[in-house]
């Protein structure tokens, strides 16, 4: 079995944010030695800032990072590398990928025309954190945490892995994908049983039958600290391929009781404990043997007998149930979407934009020309302005300004100069999609005094630089507010 570690370092801490370093370590499970790896640069893109926390921890060098690959090539050799790893059979693992470095690769690809699932399909991947956390509980003792002040343990990768003596270099791209694949050597050693778990519902599609076939199931949810749940699926909600858990632990008769009374049913369905709970097949679920469930105590206290009872019941009313809920969620969805008025940007469009077949051969073309004169021929070709909004982001990133008008022209420049300075230098909360350098001068400003306080002479010279970086960027976009 082939497994592909992987870690991204990036210049803010969302999925919106750009790539700047990732790595790759691919490895076999017949040998302790990586069969390959890699790691990949690029420049900071020209449109986005980047986030002085995210600089800070990171580590990347600003200097370093302009003498590298455009993002556009970084993501062209990313690609390649993937492809042939998926090829070849790999499943990609990472820590936490599924809330954030998946999201990031998908959403990097995307706004550059790439197809942005690279990850998805072949066989799959899925994310070592929720393994670890669920090691916690269906396998106490088995692996070493740290604790903080709370007695909480810390499922941070540097810190389980300072706790189970795997060397590591946080926060770097590279060590902490080989951080990982030792995690996951570990975990598959003394864990064996749970880290099975998480390779088995890697792809979506098997999800379902999973649910299907299991009357009781049991997870782990963490929040604050790793919680093991037992049910029994209901069926999808209002969102394909998620599913809808109702938790055992509530009795059955007592929601029975509130079907017909929508606003009773609506309290109890947001009270807390909830009683439904959501299975998304897209994040391989770590799905367990209904014999895990004694060993949380308000499971023991019902017994088996009486949580199959209650299963049993819920088959029975299943339906009824899961419709109740689909028409709350529903009317819920579209109150929301009624209240939220603003039109969102082609950047934010990765689940709405939906290129059609031709449309992706135009993209793909468009990626692969080398020819000022071909792109400028394919860019013709799109239809869509939300389409022709990214391509032209692509061309302003790819290009210098020379080049840049020979494909559009000196009014299109412009143009999307000015946009960008409407996202980057306006203090408006509400932006989400760029960074916004005057809230970052704003956290300069007390990461300085903080600097200078603790006499931290190595800090301070990282902050004058990542000031400077902002200043300059802020020169060449003002004059286009």
């Amino acid at each position: 079995m082939l497994l592909a570690y992987y870690d991204c370092e990036s210049s803010k801490g969302t999925a919106n944010a750009c790539i700047l370093s990732i790595s790759g370590v691919l490895v076999s499970t017949d040998s302790p030695e990586p069969i390959e790896s890699f790691t990949l640069y690029s420049k900071p893109r020209k449109s986005r800032p980047v986030e002085v926390d995210a600089m800070l921890i990171n580590g990347l060098d600003l200097d370093f990072l302009s003498k590298q690959d455009s993002y556009g090539v970084m993501l062209k050799k990313l690609v390649k590398i993937f492809t042939k790893w998926k090829n070849k059979g790999a499943i990609f693992v990472g820590y936490n990928n599924l809330n954030y470095d998946n999201l990031l690769i998908n959403n990097s690809l995307f706004v550059n025309l790439r197809w942005p699932y690279l990850l998805s399909g072949g066989n799959g991947q899925f994310d070592l954190l929720p393994v670890v956390r669920a090691t916690q509980v269906f396998a106490p003792g088995v692996i070493n945490y740290e604790y903080n002040e709370k007695n909480l343990p810390i499922f941070k990768l540097s810190s389980i892995s300072k706790a189970n003596g795997i060397p590591i270099k946080a926060h770097d791209s590279l060590g902490d994908s080989i951080a990982t694949y030792q995690c996951g050597r570990l975990l598959a050693k003394k864990a064996p049983e749970v880290f099975e778990a998480s390779l088995k519902l890697r792809n979506k599609i098997t999800v379902k039958p999973k649910l299907e076939s299991t009357p009781i199931v049991c997870w782990m949810e963490a929040w604050r600290q790793a919680k093991i749940h037992c049910g029994t699926s209901l069926g999808e909600g209002i969102f394909p391929g998620w599913f809808l858990m109702y938790d055992l632990r509530q009795p059955v008769d007592e929601i029975l009781e509130l079907l017909n009374d929508t606003e009773a049913f609506k309290k109890k369905l947001d009270a807390s404990p909830k009683f439904i709970r959501v299975c998304k097949s897209t994040r391989a679920p770590l799905l367990m043997d209904k014999k895990y469930a004694l060993l949380e105590k308000t499971y023991k206290d019902i017994g088996m007998k009486e949580i199959e009872k209650r299963q049993k019941i819920v088959e029975k009313n299943k339906s009824e149930i899961l419709n109740k809920i689909k028409l709350i969620q529903q009317d819920r969805f579209d109150e929301k979407k009624e209240l939220n008025q603003r039109r969102p940007e082609p950047e934010e469009m990765i689940y709405d934009l939906n290129p059609n077949t031709e449309e992706r051969k135009v993209m793909d073309a468009f990626n692969m020309a080398e020819t000022i004169q071909d792109k400028k021929k394919l860019f013709n070709m799109f239809k869509r302005d939300e389409v022709k909004t990214l391509a032209e982001m692509v061309i302003y990133e790819e290009h210098n300004e020379e080049e840049f008008i020979k494909i559009l022209s000196k009014r299109d420049y412009t143009r999307i100069k000015k946009r960008i300075a409407n996202f980057i230098l306006k203090n408006e909360k509400e932006n989400n999609i760029f960074t916004n350098i005057p809230s970052q001068f704003a956290r300069l400003d007390t990461l300085k005094i903080q600097a200078e306080n603790d006499e931290d002479n190595e800090k301070m010279k990282k902050l004058i630089k990542l000031d400077k970086y902002l200043f300059s960027m802020q020169s060449n976009y003002e004059k286009y507010i």
